[in-house]
């Protein structure tokens, strides 16, 4: 496993230090598009693997995916989580290692896999480094095709967050085009696919393509929406709730540091008797 993890983008997954805190919903918002989002994935025997998360900067995507994915991490959830991977401009942009980043957290969480990427690399000590098509091939299309390597209940969920921060655009459209074609050259295979990202004329312009069209859901989050408006609203009134509970904590401390300068300033005055102590002049 070491061969593979010095081939991955550190502090990409949900859970990592370096994205602690990490973005969160407010508890109480977006709870249509996780819900949503929870259907895609209660009926993905029946659709497409494939969900494209799009909305302008700042609308909360990542924080929609940290949600889905500390929502699949626990037992009770529809789905179990096998990756994710929370691309960001500050150090987290390294296309090349986006496959080998979510092989490797696969593999943590699921043994057979394990094994099997363990044998590839022995076979092939430089996979790591290989194009991401190869990369492709030999970390989610061989061993979920050819040797049906996950037999769980539950389909494996991979989560793709911010994908128009990664640094190389012709490889932002290569990640599309692999996940499409596999998710239709391959429907039996319990693998759901999330991709979040801004509208790029890029990406758009990918998605848009007819081999790839029919393959994914798109889930559109706009700003001015009834939703978002009231997500605001409630974050507006839980935020003032908070001010106006803690205002007597407030209140005491601002006639403490009041009170401190007041008598400070009392006793090192000339109104006082000079050569009297300063504890006798309180």
């Amino acid at each position: 496993m070491k061969e593979l993890e010095e081939h991955t983008i550190p502090g990409a997954e949900f859970d990592s230090s370096e994205r602690d805190p990490p973005p969160q919903c407010h508890p109480g918002t977006r709870l249509k598009i996780v819900e949503q989002t929870q259907e895609f994935f209660d009926n993905y025997r029946d659709g497409k693997r494939l969900l494209w998360v799009v909305g302008p900067a700042g609308v909360g995507k990542s924080a929609i995916m940290q949600t889905l994915a500390e929502i699949a991490s626990t037992p009770s959830s529809n789905v179990m989580l096998g990756a994710s991977l929370f691309f960001s401009v500050n150090g987290r942009d390294n296309a090349s290692k986006a496959i080998t980043t979510l092989a490797y957290q696969i593999a943590v969480n699921h043994h057979p896999y394990r094994q099997f990427v363990h044998n590839e690399i022995n076979n092939d000590p430089k996979l790591p480094t290989k194009s991401i098509q190869m990369q492709f091939r030999k970390f989610i299309i061989k061993p979920f095709t050819n040797h049906g390597i996950y037999h769980e209940p539950k389909p494996l969920l991979i989560l793709i967050d911010g994908l128009d921060e990664c640094a190389d655009k012709e490889k932002q459209c290569q990640l599309i085009s692999l996940i499409s074609n596999f998710s239709l050259t391959h429907p039996d295979v319990p693998l759901i696919w999330v991709i979040a990202s801004r509208p790029e004329p890029h990406i758009t312009t990918t998605f848009s393509q007819a081999g790839i069209a029919s393959s994914f859901v798109k889930q559109e989050i706009v700003i001015d929406s009834d939703e978002g408006r009231a997500d605001v609203e409630r974050y507006l009134h839980d935020e003032l709730k908070k001010i106006r509970e803690n205002l007597p904590e407030t209140r005491k401390l601002l006639l403490y540091v009041v009170s401190k300068v007041l008598v400070s300033r009392y006793i090192g005055t000339t109104y006082c008797p000079a050569g009297v102590p300063m504890i006798s002049r309180l």
